[in-house]
């Protein structure tokens, strides 16, 4: 195996390539509504304090989710607690996607879709990287992370400057960003809905299926979970 191939041989397992495409459209609409939500906020109150309402509500609700997130990826289903989390994720974007591009949205709306949202995606992140564990085994879960990684840092430099560009066209507006992050939450939730289930391990052998953690492991679960928004 050559050197090109072991630094992508993770992706070789089409499960771990679903969930990847899934992560990749899912880190891509987070980078993109954070942009997008103040740019609302501020047409909509025209007050900086508004922005940091959003983005608190979106923080709060992330963080109080999180550990919860820990407890279902580690008790429930995790295929399912991915749907379920990216159905709501997906029902709070078409939301938002109708009432800017019917020119009816408040500023509580946005309030609403940023606590939903975090709420979601504080089950979503520690469930997805509980079940990349899964599908991929020991010997390949570090390459796994380390492409995760790979497209969340690369959605951080695209994502933004995509919904930045088409937002400040005047003859597209922010309608077009926002419908373009509710077709990229869409290809989320297919990618997740097309990972089959897994067998879960028994609790006494699940100790030793993981790698010792140190600290760069530690930073890369902790960027995956928040979604580099923490």
């Amino acid at each position: 195996m050559s050197r090109f191939e072991r630094s992508f041989a993770s992706l070789q397992n089409p499960d771990y390539r679903k969930l990847w495409w899934a992560g990749t459209f899912s880190f891509m609409s987070v980078q993109m509504q954070f942009l997008l939500r103040g740019v609302l906020a501020w047409d909509l109150t025209g007050r900086e304090g508004a922005l940091g309402l959003v983005y608190l509500c979106f923080g709060l609700a992330l963080l109080i989710a999180t550990p919860l997130g820990g407890v279902a990826a580690d008790r429930l289903p995790k295929r399912r607690v991915l749907i379920v989390s990216q159905g709501a994720i997906l029902a709070a974007a078409v939301g938002m996607g109708a009432v800017v591009l019917t020119d009816t949205v408040q500023f509580w709306m946005l309030l609403v879709a940023a606590l939903t949202q975090g709420i979601a995606f504080g089950f979503y992140g520690p469930t997805r990287v509980a079940f990349t564990s899964e599908i991929v085994g020991r010997d390949q879960l570090g390459n796994a992370i380390t492409l995760s990684m790979l497209s969340m840092n690369g959605t951080r430099v695209v994502a933004p400057a995509l919904a930045g560009g088409l937002a400040g066209i005047v003859f597209i507006g922010i309608g077009a960003p926002t419908s373009s992050r509710r077709c990229s939450h869409c290809c989320r939730s297919y990618c997740c809905s097309a990972v089959p289930r897994v067998r879960r391990p028994d609790r006494r052998r699940r100790q030793s299926r993981l790698p010792r953690s140190s600290t760069a492991s530690a930073t890369s679960a902790h960027d995956l979970i928040c979604g580099g928004s923490c």
